[in-house]
């Protein structure tokens, strides 16, 4: 989940609607840059 909304509220309601990260627009563009990019490395290709 990548949001503006980043107050604990919305990062539960994003784990219970099964996000597995939570990250916030304006402090963390480079950890989603970094989860991908390793997401990317265990995934094959098709």
């Amino acid at each position: 989940m990548l949001s503006n909304f980043s107050s604990e509220p919305y990062r539960r309601l994003a784990e219970r609607l099964g996000a597995r990260d939570f990250f916030d627009k304006s402090h963390d563009i480079q950890r989603v840059r970094d989860v991908l990019a390793a997401r990317a490395a265990r995934q094959p290709l098709h």
